[in-house]
């Protein structure tokens, strides 16, 4: 009874022009979150405890309910959408609880039992798109017997692996073209 409405109404309805205070201008652009796993020791030297966590988060509920709706679920592999990449042809892992224990318990951990707590290390600020993300996926590996701690601060090298994709997909996609106006950067 106390409470105060939200004057801007939700997301959704903004994005939709129903808002009439205010509207949400948005553009394209490519912005990838991912988390690495450190394949030469264990847990993670086994393919199947990497693919039981690939297939064991469930991507449209960390974008509507973690991400508040910024952005889309790369269900078709790790290339964004856009024009010139066919991610369609590309098959995505399928969100599989079932299948991810199954492959937990071949790698030898039946239902979680004896299953390392985990650090996950993430190079972001506190309330950010991608700190709330990484949020979503602890709390969705916590459902399923994973525990993990977020407890160290980023570093500068944590981005190492993705700046490097992006440099070669930059310089395939973009600089061995010759554009003469701005209308044909866009994708």
């Amino acid at each position: 009874a106390n409470e105060i409405e939200n004057t801007l109404g939700t997301l959704k309805e903004a994005q939709a022009g129903k808002n009439i205070k205010h509207k949400v201008d948005s553009k394209s652009s490519v912005s990838v979150n991912f988390f690495g796993f450190a394949t030469g020791v264990k847990p993670f030297n086994d393919v199947k405890v990497r693919k039981a966590f690939n297939i064991a988060l469930d991507r449209n509920d960390l974008v509507i309910n973690w991400m508040k709706g910024e952005g889309y679920p790369m269900l078709n592999g790790f290339v964004p959408p856009g024009s010139s990449y066919p991610t369609n042809n590309v098959k995505g892992f399928q969100f599989d609880v079932a299948k991810a224990k199954q492959l937990l318990a071949e790698a030898g951990y039946p239902n979680g039992a004896g299953f390392p707590v985990l650090d996950l290390y993430i190079n972001t600020q506190t309330g950010s798109s991608t700190y709330e993300l990484s949020k979503g996926i602890q709390n969705q590996l916590k459902e399923k017997g994973i525990i993990q701690s977020m407890s160290r601060k980023g570093n500068c090298l944590d981005n190492a692996i993705i700046e490097n994709f992006f440099g070669i997909l930059k310089s395939e996609l973009f600089y061995l073209k010759k554009y003469t106006s701005i209308d044909q950067l866009k994708m």
